[in-house]
């Protein structure tokens, strides 16, 4: 599944199939609210703040797995009986609670521009305190983070090349 760098689904379910490309053009398109051909700090975060109230679902203020999953369905490429969640088998044992956190954070290795199936959820990887659930100021923390290195010339505006330089290279 591609995800915006806000977290949200961007393909899959009824958005179909796009390339990383045309997937992460489109959403530019529309968190571009100026047409300026970049985008500010401030759309980008006003981009995060309306993407956690829509996975909020219940409306408690913050986001655990569970419900990040619910608002993602819709948009899976495979039956719902298909997806499995690691967490939710029944014969798994207990683990500690680093350790299943780990699943979560960002791995030093990775690239945290890719949008591999390899690499964390975006969205619980703003989980920082590691109680298994993202608040709000989590949520925004992270996407300040997000921002400032997708702005890779640091001019506190994200480019269209900027932001697609996420997608893989072919």
């Amino acid at each position: 599944m591609l995800y915006s760098p806000n977290g949200e689904p961007l393909n899959g379910g009824p958005l179909g199939r796009p390339t990383c490309e045309e997937a992460l053009s489109h959403w530019f398109e529309r968190i571009d609210i100026h047409h300026g051909g970049t985008i500010s700090r401030d759309e980008f975060m006003a981009d995060a703040q309306v993407q956690f109230r829509r996975m909020d679902i219940d409306g408690n203020g913050y986001l655990v797995s569970e419900e990040v999953e619910r608002f993602r369905q819709p948009y899976r490429q495979q039956p719902a009986s298909e997806v499995i969640v690691p967490e939710q088998k029944a014969d798994q044992p207990q683990q500690d609670k680093r350790k299943r956190a780990s699943k979560h954070k960002h791995n030093d290795d990775n690239d945290e521009n890719s949008q591999s199936s390899d690499s964390s959820d975006p969205v619980m990887a703003a989980d920082t305190d590691l109680d298994f659930r993202v608040t709000s100021d989590e949520f925004m923390a992270h996407a300040q983070k997000v921002f400032a290195t997708l702005d890779s010339n640091q001019d506190n505006v994200l480019s269209r090349d900027e932001v697609l330089a996420r997608c893989p290279k072919k």
